[in-house]
Protein backbone atom coordinates (compact mmCIF):
# COMPACT_ATOMS: atom_id res chain seq x y z
CA UNK A 1 0.00 0.00 0.00
CA UNK A 2 1.10 3.11 -0.99
CA UNK A 3 2.14 5.77 1.54
CA UNK A 4 1.58 9.84 1.62
CA UNK A 5 4.88 11.51 1.95
CA UNK A 6 2.95 14.97 2.46
CA UNK A 7 1.59 13.36 5.69
CA UNK A 8 5.51 12.87 7.03
CA UNK A 9 6.42 16.20 6.77
CA UNK A 10 5.56 17.94 9.66
CA UNK A 11 5.22 21.94 9.94
CA UNK A 12 6.49 22.87 6.12
CA UNK A 13 10.02 22.85 7.65
CA UNK A 14 10.98 20.22 4.71
CA UNK A 15 9.18 19.39 1.54
CA UNK A 16 8.38 15.50 0.27
CA UNK A 17 10.99 13.84 -2.03
CA UNK A 18 13.63 17.13 -1.61
CA UNK A 19 16.13 14.41 -0.42
CA UNK A 20 15.38 12.55 -3.97
CA UNK A 21 18.28 13.07 -5.79
CA UNK A 22 19.67 10.67 -8.68
CA UNK A 23 22.94 12.13 -8.94
CA UNK A 24 24.31 11.27 -5.58
CA UNK A 25 22.42 7.96 -5.41
CA UNK A 26 19.41 8.78 -3.02
CA UNK A 27 18.06 5.33 -1.61
CA UNK A 28 14.01 5.93 -1.98
CA UNK A 29 11.34 3.99 0.47
CA UNK A 30 8.72 1.81 -1.26
CA UNK A 31 6.61 4.36 -1.64
CA UNK A 32 8.69 7.05 -3.11
CA UNK A 33 10.30 4.86 -5.36
CA UNK A 34 6.49 3.95 -6.81
CA UNK A 35 5.97 7.26 -7.07
CA UNK A 36 9.44 8.23 -8.99
CA UNK A 37 8.60 5.10 -10.85
CA UNK A 38 5.14 6.51 -12.26
CA UNK A 39 6.11 10.30 -12.68
CA UNK A 40 9.05 9.32 -14.94
CA UNK A 41 6.63 6.98 -16.91
CA UNK A 42 4.30 9.69 -17.34
CA UNK A 43 6.97 12.57 -17.89
CA UNK A 44 8.52 10.18 -20.80
CA UNK A 45 5.17 9.78 -22.24
CA UNK A 46 4.87 13.49 -22.57
CA UNK A 47 2.22 13.91 -20.60
CA UNK A 48 2.12 17.50 -19.31
CA UNK A 49 -0.76 18.93 -17.33
CA UNK A 50 -0.98 18.19 -13.37
CA UNK A 51 -4.45 16.78 -14.12
CA UNK A 52 -3.31 14.46 -16.37
CA UNK A 53 -0.35 13.16 -14.64
CA UNK A 54 -1.86 12.83 -11.39
CA UNK A 55 -5.05 10.68 -13.44
CA UNK A 56 -1.94 8.95 -15.12
CA UNK A 57 -0.21 7.78 -11.64
CA UNK A 58 -3.86 7.45 -10.36
CA UNK A 59 -4.75 4.29 -12.91
CA UNK A 60 -1.00 3.46 -12.88
CA UNK A 61 -1.10 2.44 -8.89
CA UNK A 62 -4.32 1.69 -8.37
CA UNK A 63 -3.86 -1.58 -6.89
CA UNK A 64 -1.67 0.75 -4.39
CA UNK A 65 -4.20 3.37 -3.41
CA UNK A 66 -7.42 3.21 -1.79
CA UNK A 67 -9.97 5.78 -2.28
CA UNK A 68 -9.72 6.82 1.59
CA UNK A 69 -6.04 7.22 0.89
CA UNK A 70 -6.62 9.41 -2.64
CA UNK A 71 -9.24 11.85 -0.50
CA UNK A 72 -7.00 12.68 2.44
CA UNK A 73 -6.84 16.69 1.83
CA UNK A 74 -8.83 17.21 -0.71
CA UNK A 75 -10.49 19.74 1.08
CA UNK A 76 -7.84 21.88 1.26
CA UNK A 77 -5.85 21.28 -1.94
CA UNK A 78 -6.70 20.47 -5.24
CA UNK A 79 -5.90 16.39 -5.59
CA UNK A 80 -5.66 16.35 -1.94
CA UNK A 81 -2.15 15.25 -0.42
CA UNK A 82 -1.91 12.55 -3.32
CA UNK A 83 -1.72 15.49 -5.79
CA UNK A 84 0.77 17.23 -3.51
CA UNK A 85 3.28 14.01 -3.62
CA UNK A 86 2.79 13.94 -7.58
CA UNK A 87 4.19 17.89 -7.26
CA UNK A 88 6.62 17.53 -5.14
CA UNK A 89 8.05 14.01 -7.14
CA UNK A 90 7.53 15.68 -10.40
CA UNK A 91 9.65 18.67 -9.87
CA UNK A 92 12.13 16.54 -7.92
CA UNK A 93 12.23 14.45 -11.10
CA UNK A 94 12.02 16.94 -13.67
CA UNK A 95 15.08 18.78 -11.47
CA UNK A 96 17.22 15.47 -11.33
CA UNK A 97 16.40 14.55 -15.44
CA UNK A 98 18.09 18.11 -15.79
CA UNK A 99 20.88 17.79 -13.76
CA UNK A 100 21.54 14.54 -15.16
CA UNK A 101 21.56 16.51 -18.90
CA UNK A 102 23.81 19.20 -17.54
CA UNK A 103 26.38 16.88 -15.77
CA UNK A 104 26.63 14.80 -19.18
CA UNK A 105 26.91 18.15 -21.65
CA UNK A 106 29.26 19.05 -18.85
CA UNK A 107 31.74 16.11 -19.47
CA UNK A 108 31.94 16.42 -23.31
CA UNK A 109 32.11 20.07 -23.08
CA UNK A 110 35.32 19.68 -21.18
CA UNK A 111 36.43 16.74 -22.32
CA UNK A 112 37.07 17.60 -25.88
CA UNK A 113 38.48 21.47 -24.36
CA UNK A 114 34.77 23.77 -25.90
CA UNK A 115 34.92 25.25 -22.32
CA UNK A 116 37.28 25.58 -19.36
CA UNK A 117 37.88 27.78 -16.34
CA UNK A 118 38.87 31.35 -17.81
CA UNK A 119 37.44 31.42 -21.14
CA UNK A 120 36.52 34.96 -22.14
CA UNK A 121 33.76 35.53 -24.90
CA UNK A 122 32.79 39.36 -25.59
CA UNK A 123 29.77 41.37 -26.56
CA UNK A 124 27.39 39.35 -24.98
CA UNK A 125 23.54 39.81 -23.19
CA UNK A 126 22.59 38.15 -20.32
CA UNK A 127 18.58 38.64 -19.44
CA UNK A 128 18.30 42.07 -20.08
CA UNK A 129 22.09 43.35 -19.20
CA UNK A 130 25.18 43.61 -21.83
CA UNK A 131 28.44 42.95 -21.12
CA UNK A 132 31.36 43.31 -22.59
CA UNK A 133 33.38 40.66 -21.80
CA UNK A 134 32.37 37.15 -19.53
CA UNK A 135 34.60 34.55 -18.37
CA UNK A 136 34.01 31.48 -17.25
CA UNK A 137 35.16 31.47 -13.13
CA UNK A 138 33.84 28.25 -12.17
CA UNK A 139 32.66 24.81 -13.55
CA UNK A 140 30.25 22.69 -11.33
CA UNK A 141 30.67 19.26 -12.15
CA UNK A 142 28.15 18.43 -9.23
CA UNK A 143 25.37 19.53 -11.58
CA UNK A 144 26.08 20.46 -14.40
CA UNK A 145 26.41 24.13 -14.42
CA UNK A 146 29.15 26.63 -15.73
CA UNK A 147 29.33 30.07 -13.41
CA UNK A 148 29.99 33.14 -15.60
CA UNK A 149 30.98 36.77 -14.28
CA UNK A 150 30.12 39.61 -16.45
CA UNK A 151 31.55 43.31 -16.82
CA UNK A 152 30.85 46.37 -18.38
CA UNK A 153 33.19 48.68 -20.08
CA UNK A 154 33.11 52.29 -17.83
CA UNK A 155 32.71 49.99 -14.80
CA UNK A 156 34.33 47.80 -11.95
CA UNK A 157 31.38 46.43 -10.98
CA UNK A 158 31.12 42.47 -11.78
CA UNK A 159 27.84 40.55 -12.19
CA UNK A 160 27.55 36.47 -11.41
CA UNK A 161 25.30 34.43 -13.32
CA UNK A 162 25.21 30.33 -14.43
CA UNK A 163 23.90 28.47 -16.87
CA UNK A 164 23.14 24.90 -17.44
CA UNK A 165 25.90 23.16 -19.68
CA UNK A 166 23.37 21.63 -21.48
CA UNK A 167 21.85 25.03 -22.90
CA UNK A 168 21.09 24.18 -26.29
CA UNK A 169 22.10 27.96 -27.70
CA UNK A 170 25.62 27.50 -25.56
CA UNK A 171 26.16 24.30 -26.88
CA UNK A 172 25.55 24.83 -30.10
CA UNK A 173 27.98 27.91 -30.27
CA UNK A 174 30.63 25.72 -28.51
CA UNK A 175 30.63 22.81 -30.38
CA UNK A 176 30.80 24.93 -33.58
CA UNK A 177 34.11 25.58 -32.74
CA UNK A 178 33.86 29.49 -32.24
CA UNK A 179 37.22 31.36 -30.89
CA UNK A 180 36.82 34.05 -28.25
CA UNK A 181 35.71 37.26 -29.75
CA UNK A 182 33.42 35.46 -32.46
CA UNK A 183 30.37 34.08 -30.50
CA UNK A 184 27.12 35.55 -31.87
CA UNK A 185 23.52 33.90 -31.23
CA UNK A 186 20.60 36.05 -30.14
CA UNK A 187 17.06 34.80 -28.73
CA UNK A 188 14.98 37.63 -28.06
CA UNK A 189 12.53 36.33 -30.30
CA UNK A 190 11.68 33.68 -27.33
CA UNK A 191 11.45 36.51 -24.73
CA UNK A 192 12.49 34.83 -21.53
CA UNK A 193 15.30 36.77 -20.97
CA UNK A 194 17.48 33.58 -20.59
CA UNK A 195 21.00 33.63 -21.53
CA UNK A 196 21.33 35.30 -24.65
CA UNK A 197 24.90 35.86 -26.60
CA UNK A 198 25.18 38.56 -29.35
Amino acid sequence: MYEIQYNKITRGCSKPFSNVNFVDHYVPNRSETLMINAVTDGLMRGIFYTSDLNMFIRDRLKNELSEELISQGIQKVEFGHFGMDVYHCRQAVEYNLTCTANINALKKLTTSDLINVGAKFTNIQYSNSRFSTIKVTEINNKDGLIIFEGSKRGTRNKWGFGLGANDRRLLSQLSAGLSENKMTLCNKDEGRGLFCLI
